[in-house]
C-alpha cells in the first residue's frame, strides 16, 4: 500500500529486533516523513501562489496610480484590479471626512 501512494499505511510487522522487524520500522518511519515532506510542500506551494498573486497585484496598482487622473477614479480602479487582479471577492474604500 505504501509503495501505492498510501502513506497512511504502516507495515504490520511487531519491531522484534530481527531484520524483518527493522525493516518493518524503517519503512514507516520512510512513508511518515514523506508524508509529512509532501505536506510541507503543499503548503509552501500555496504560499508562493498567495505571493505571486499579491505582486500581480501590486504591479497592476502602481500601473493605476502612474496614470489617475482623480482620487475616486484612483479608488474605483485599485478596487476593481484587487477583484481582477488580486482574486478578492470584493474590494471598497472608505475615504475619511476631513471637514471640521
Amino acid at each position: 500500500r505504501i509503495g501505492a501512494g498510501d502513506l497512511q499505511a504502516r507495515c504490520t510487522l511487531p519491531p522484534d529486533g530481527g531484520e524483518l522487524g527493522e525493516l518493518s520500522r524503517t519503512l514507516d518511519e520512510m512513508a511518515a516523513h514523506i508524508g509529512s515532506s509532501m505536506t510541507h510542500r503543499a503548503a509552501a506551494a500555496a504560499e508562493v501562489r498567495r505571493s505571486n498573486r499579491a505582486l500581480r497585484l501590486l504591479n497592476a496598482v502602481t500601473g493605476i496610480v502612474g496614470a489617475a487622473t482623480d482620487v475616486p477614479a484612483l479608488m474605483e480602479e485599485i478596487c476593481r484590479a484587487a477583484v481582477d487582479v488580486g482574486g478578492y471577492r470584493m474590494a471598497w474604500v472608505g475615504m475619511a471626512d476631513r471637514d471640521p
